[in-house]
């Protein structure tokens, strides 16, 4: 059985949207697998089951789970092993690290490693979910979701907007922890905290997770 994949990207280029989003996706498939392992991206993303006619199963350091109508993932260190099956249609939106604490005001550390539901936490996702659902492209979803997130955005301090860039780079990760807190204008250790509640990690171990990623995509990509 063959797999029929489409994929569709957007990444915002105007502000305010650029400063909070990374990328808007879309993939379409019919899924042939009766397993499986979707490796740590490095990224934070609420997405979106559009077709939630087949259940998915997920499973993320020996816990179960059943894949919700809109969850969130955040800096996972493990692997996920979804069970998917039949048409297949997820809808994704990749957030700066930063602008999840502000959106949901929960420290994006929280969303490791687990699937979230996130209607359980805004119950106006629920209602996104639905205006997502009857749109019949990608395009009109990413104008749909825009318009829902405008008045939902952050508004950052200048070193805010430096971390970000820090968090989502690949840059500076040959820096020693000092001259990337000046570059960032933070001390080492409130550079440190920043980042677990941002992460989960602190800077050492965060930057050993981006080159880990960083060396497995550059990887990939030359196979």
């Amino acid at each position: 059985m063959q797999e029929f994949l489409n994929r569709s990207f957007y990444i915002p280029q105007t502000l305010p949207f650029k400063n909070t989003i990374q990328a808007i996706w879309q993939m379409e498939r019919n899924a042939p697998f009766h397993k499986e392992l979707i490796i740590p991206k490095g990224i934070v993303e609420i997405i979106f089951n559009l077709n939630d006619r087949f259940p998915i199963l997920s499973e993320i350091n020996g816990k179960q789970y059943r894949v919700s109508d809109c969850f969130i993932n955040g800096f996972n260190t493990v692997p996920i092993q979804l069970q998917p099956s039949g048409q297949q249609l997820f809808f994704g939106v990749q957030f700066q690290p930063l602008a999840v604490k502000e959106i949901f005001g929960v420290p994006t550390s929280e969303f490791s490693n687990t699937i979230v539901d996130l209607p359980l936490l805004n119950s106006a996702f629920r209602s996104l979910w639905h205006q997502l659902a009857e749109q019949n492209n990608f395009e009109t979803r990413v104008a749909v979701f825009l318009r829902w997130f405008e008045s939902k955005m952050p508004h950052y301090e200048p070193r805010a907007s430096l971390m970000n860039d820090f968090l989502s780079g690949t840059h500076q990760l040959d820096l020693p922890v000092p001259a990337i807190a000046n570059k960032l204008c933070y001390s080492p250790r409130h550079l440190s905290r920043k980042i677990i509640e941002a992460t989960g990690m602190n800077t050492e171990e965060w930057m050993l997770y981006k080159n880990t990623f960083t060396r497995f995509i550059s990887f990939t990509t030359a196979a």
